[in-house]
């Protein structure tokens, strides 16, 4: 029978059972050739090939052709030319065998490779490839969707932004990088419902996107964060998209409110989580924060806050290595201490101006 008669394809399903497994490689590499998407379920089964026929004790020859059996089984997948090939991998990826979901995993990653970053198929692929054993795919996967603009992409990065395994801290640096350039609408929506997470990870990448990306309509959610939020990672990364929506222009409300919830982080002993993120602890992003929102006082300043800063800008802060943040801003020891300075000074000139007005 020809390649293409559609008896053929029933035959060769049939031999993969039949043939003796010296053979069932030949088999497999016809039903490529066939183009049928009735050889899917059965290349999906070769999968899991494991050589019954050769008994118990598996020498190492046997072992190396099983192998090759399953390797075999993926060409065929990728190469069968079948639009139905990426739904049942897809479907594939929830199969309770190990072997099935890598297998599956590989035939996807060649199929991806082939197409365009704007396939709508692709997006289906690389989120497949987020589950990925390896840390790596799953970063190359997270730097791909992050090109696509497509809108199905949002909810799988943010599952990232709470990623515990190898690399854990890489990956959710990516899945924020790849949030805050994706450029669809309705990633800043994302994220303000992502802020009332209950992990904690998830409300801090959450908010580092806001500063990067969000509008107007963000700047309460996050200064909202910032003044309710007991977890100190999570202050930190509001601090910095405060401090991130302020250098872009942005206008607080709460001026008061945030310079008195950013002193008592300050005054207080210990910070409430002994973190850094991006290089700022938390001390050293309440400074920095202090700085810049006192010049957007539009109101009397509040009384004693100058005695207060003035108490400060001697506190012993630990010394932290320069780094830089997602934010474009960078802080260091010597930048905490500045930070509360340049706050004084600015606060002395503008009571000294009040002092004067009042006198005339």
């Amino acid at each position: 029978m020809a390649i293409d008669d559609p008896r053929t394809v029933e035959t060769l399903v049939a031999e993969l059972q039949e043939k003796p497994w010296w053979d069932v490689p030949d088999v497999i590499e016809a039903l490529s050739r066939t183009k049928d998407a009735r050889a899917i379920g059965p290349l999906v089964a070769m999968l899991q090939y494991e050589n019954k026929q050769a008994g118990k004790h598996l020498g190492d020859e046997t072992i190396k052709h099983v192998e090759e059996i399953r390797q075999k089984a993926i060409d065929a997948l990728a190469t069968l030319g079948h639009p139905d090939v990426i739904e049942a991998m897809i479907s594939a990826m929830k199969s309770t065998s190990f072997l099935t979901r890598a297998g599956a995993l590989r035939v996807l990653g060649r199929v991806g490779d082939s197409m365009a970053i704007d396939d709508p198929r692709k997006v289906e692929i690389l989120i497949a490839e987020l589950q990925h054993d390896r840390w790596s795919a799953r970063a190359k996967a997270i730097e791909d969707l992050s090109r696509t603009k497509d809108a199905r992409a949002i909810g799988p990065l943010v599952a990232m932004l709470q990623y515990n395994g190898e690399h854990s801290q890489e990956i959710r640096q990516k899945a924020i990088d790849a949030l805050a350039t994706l450029g669809h609408p309705n990633v800043v929506k994302a994220m303000v419902s992502a802020v009332k997470n209950t992990d904690y990870e998830t409300r801090a990448g959450a908010l580092r996107v806001l500063g990067r990306v969000g509008g107007s309509e963000a700047l309460p959610v996050i200064a909202t964060a910032f003044l309710s939020e007991a977890y100190g990672y999570v202050v930190v990364a509001a601090a910095l998209a405060l401090l991130s929506a302020i250098q872009k222009g942005a206008s607080i409300d709460q001026p008061s409110e945030i310079v008195s919830r950013a002193l008592r982080s300050l005054q207080a002993n210990n910070t409430t989580y002994n973190t850094t993120i991006e290089g700022s602890d938390e001390k050293i992003a309440m400074a920095a924060l202090v700085e810049n929102v006192v010049p957007l006082y539009s109101t009397d300043i509040e009384t004693g806050l100058l005695a207060k800063i003035e108490a400060l800008c001697d506190f012993n802060i630990p010394i932290v290595e320069e780094y830089g943040s997602d934010s474009g801003i960078t802080f260091d020891y010597r930048k905490t201490t500045r930070s509360l300075q340049f706050a004084k000074a600015r606060l002395a000139a503008r009571s000294e101006l009040a002092r004067r007005r009042s006198s005339v």
